[in-house]
């Protein structure tokens, strides 16, 4: 199944960049007058102007583009909405880190508290103060570590608490269109939360920061961008162009329903794009919280002896009273001596009460976890290896292939996280990013594919089962998840295998006729795990049913996208039903003249044995409503010229003679009518 959504084109252009002259000339695309930088999204819109959309994968494959066919095939973000309200090992109500949580009685997810005055601080003032009258955007600075991430999540458990929606997401790593990439992130992720905007902006192909200053606008929303130091210029501490425009307007504009919240480890150079914005600077702990950490630590550690009272406060100014950096430290004493560590980075040792920038603070943690990942053993390290490859955090479900029993899992896995490697988070494991970033780098090809194929092994357990027992919501987010892994692994035989059986499966429990579901939350479900499943193509009779799904429920913009997938169900062999709804749907949405022509575009494929009648009928019902009666008896005495008697013309001929009565051509009305009957 192949999709040509919005969201598929910003993968593909940004996978193209400047490398775009061969498919140009395969298609024999005019490109002079592109615009230079656009030329991606200029040939994307020449072909689909053309309807030359479908031949794209085809060219692909004559030009040896694997890189680019494998577009079609990834999905990181696209599909979230697959899992809407569950995943499959997360009970309905508990959410993946970074969603809004609902509350429960279980006491697991009640507020997280934060260590530090000053996180507290900022945590108090963000919630009760900047959510309900502050600024639309605030910027919170401040080196890695001092604990900006902990007061978002607690955040984000406050507002999940009293029902407004929040989202968070990371700023991607500086490229060409990172910022098409976090607005797919957002899209997605609002999608899942019930606000389609930008994933509808993204189909339209229109302009995504316009749509999301338009969105927060109206919206008593919350997002948060953590790590926004990528989105920086090089060199400087200023966003690139097209971020600091969006910024600037979300200045001028008067108090929004929205709020914005950024995250960043880097100080920002004030300018105009600052203006009328909040900027708070978040700190270490407090000296004496620092070295009551230190001393907590060291005492869980039982490392308290090799480090003498003395030096405690040396320690922590080193560190900048810098909570992660305490923990990374006191996991070193358990391989290192004190003065060795001294000696990790002696410059960081020799700043006395000077500044310390975060550069410097990000080697020293690296340079830490360096020196911890020479003391693991090969399990250990093979169990780290493993696990680098996800792309979410995971259950405690994805470590059972990566050892030889539960005992041993158990033992790597309590290693990671007694050496700060790992974090438990609401029962979901996550990888210190540092961590991340070293091993990963390290990894050869063959590590690469091993680890790949293992969390394949986890995603896929399901749809290779003898029985799919899941239903299509909960299947969908690790159908995404599996394909993701499966291609690295070059397992692309299992690929189609679970592909096929998802299709089957999803055949067998949504039936394109069936009435859509009455439950507000089942409907939700149907509508996220059909709108992302045909992003990549797929049944005709999916797209209707899915079009009823969006009809039914009647949120702002759903009978836009009821049109949009009722218009991909119409074609040659579409049931007149499928024709009737989109003719509904284009009167509703765009008038009756765009509805006349569907009906004619219907009539002329429809054959009176699928029912064409019930198209002239209808087409002859718009036109009386709309007092063009005259146009309307010439439309259905088309109609009783063309069909046969046993197919149920009659239809035709008791509207015809009822619009002639209506126009006072009483005997008209009677002549037809007798024609009917002898008929």
């Amino acid at each position: 199944m192949t999709s040509y959504s919005g969201k598929i084109k910003i993968k593909l252009c940004k996978r193209l960049g400047n490398d775009w002259q061969d498919l140009a000339d395969y298609f024999e695309i005019p490109c002079q007058q592109f615009e230079q930088g656009r030329e991606c999204q200029e040939i994307w819109e020449w072909l689909k102007k053309r309807d030359k959309l479908q031949e794209l994968s085809e060219a692909l494959k004559d030009l040896k583009r694997n890189d680019l066919l494998s577009c079609f095939e990834e999905t990181e973000r696209d599909d979230k909405s697959l899992n809407d309200n569950s995943s499959l090992e997360n009970e309905k109500g508990n959410n993946h880190p970074g969603k809004t949580a609902q509350p429960t009685p279980n006491h697991k997810n009640l507020p997280e508290t934060v260590i530090g005055q000053r996180q507290r601080d900022l945590l108090t003032w963000l919630r009760d103060k900047w959510m309900h009258d502050g600024p639309n955007v605030c910027f919170v600075e401040g080196f890695s570590g001092v604990g900006k991430t902990q007061v978002a999540r607690v955040l984000l458990q406050s507002m999940g608490i009293i029902g407004t929606t929040a989202v968070r997401v990371d700023m991607p790593d500086m490229e060409t269109n990172s910022i098409d990439d976090l607005l797919l992130d957002l899209a997605s992720d609002l999608d899942l939360n019930n606000h389609h905007q930008l994933v509808d902006a993204i189909d339209k192909g229109q302009d995504l920061l316009k749509a999301l200053e338009q969105f927060l606008f109206l919206n008593p929303v919350l997002i948060i961008i953590d790590e926004f130091q990528r989105a920086l210029m090089q060199g400087r501490a200023t966003p690139i162009k097209k971020i600091a425009g969006f910024l600037e307007k979300l200045g001028r504009r008067p108090l929004q329903k929205g709020r914005l919240l950024l995250l960043s480890n880097r100080s920002m150079e004030r300018g105009q794009w600052l203006e009328n914005h909040e900027v708070r600077t978040l700190s270490g702990l407090i000296p004496t919280e620092a070295e009551k950490l230190l001393d907590d630590l060291l005492k869980k550690k039982e490392r308290a002896n090799e480090v003498p009272l003395v030096r405690r406060q040396e320690v922590v100014n080193a560190l900048a009273c810098n909570p992660r950096a305490l923990h990374v430290f006191v996991e070193c004493l358990r391989r290192e001596p004190l003065d060795d560590l001294l000696g990790a980075i002696p410059d960081l040792w020799s700043v006395d009460d000077r500044e310390i920038s975060a550069n410097l603070l990000h080697d020293l943690e690296k340079a830490l976890l360096e020196r911890t990942l020479t003391h693991i053993n090969d399990e250990v390290r093979l169990f780290l290896e493993n696990i680098v490859v996800y792309r979410k955090s995971i259950k405690q479900k994805a470590f059972k292939k990566m050892a030889d029993n539960t005992a041993k899992v158990a033992q790597c896995r309590n290693e990671l996280i007694d050496r700060f490697l790992l974090e438990l988070h609401k029962d979901w494991y996550s990888l210190n990013p540092v961590v991340r970033e070293i091993v990963l780098h390290n990894l050869n090809e063959q590590a690469l594919r091993r680890a790949h194929s293992l969390a394949a092994d986890y995603y896929t357990r399901h749809f290779l089962s003898e029985q799919i027992v899941k239903t299509g919501g909960e299947l969908g987010g690790h159908f995404v998840e599996a394909r993701f892994h499966l291609v690295r692994a070059e397992r692309e035989g299992v690929l189609q295998t679970i592909s096929t059986r998802f299709e089957q499966h999803l055949r067998a429990t949504i039936i394109s006729t069936s009435r859509p579901p009455q439950n507000e939350i089942e409907l939700n479900e149907r509508i996220a795990l059909l709108s992302g499943l045909l992003e990549h193509g797929g049944m005709k009779g999916w797209e209707y049913h899915l079009a009823r799904c969006y009809q039914a429920r009647h949120y702002p913009d759903d009978l836009e996208k009821a049109l949009q997938h009722i218009r991909k169900a119409t074609g040659s062999y579409a049931p007149v039903d499928t024709w009737l709804l989109r003719v509904i749907l284009e009167n509703e949405m765009h008038g009756i003249d765009k509805a006349l022509i569907v009906t004619k575009e219907g009539i002329r494929q429809i054959s009176a044995d699928m029912g064409v009648v019930a198209l002239y009928e209808k087409g002859g019902e718009l036109l009386a409503n709309a007092n063009r009666i005259d146009k309307a008896i010439d439309l259905l005495r088309e109609g009783i010229q063309k069909i046969s008697a046993d197919k149920s013309v009659v239809v035709l001929y008791l509207s015809c003679g009822e619009l002639l009565a209506r126009d006072n051509r009483i005997n008209d009305a009677i002549n037809l009518l007798r024609e009917g009957i002898e008929k």
